[in-house]
């Protein structure tokens, strides 16, 4: 099961969720990186962390994997 499709189940049966991740930023790509044995999602961002490009780019990636409103997500 990918990381997308574990948070998808998990919206599935509660409407609100808390996740931790661990965001790489500068990559050639923005996609999903696994998900560590304490439950926390990776992902790679090509965002900087400058000027909260990456945390813009983070919540648009979420929003986007997960069909969801981006004001749904903080």
């Amino acid at each position: 099961m990918t990381p997308r499709d574990s948070l998808l189940d998990l919206l599935q049966t509660h409407p609100e969720i808390h996740i931790n991740v661990k965001v790489t930023p500068r990559a050639n790509t923005t996609a999903w990186n696994g998900q560590l044995s304490d439950g926390t999602y990776k992902i790679k961002l090509r965002a900087v962390p400058e000027n909260n490009k990456a945390n813009a780019e983070l919540l648009s990636f979420l929003a986007r994997e997960l069909a969801l409103p981006a004001h749904h997500i903080t």
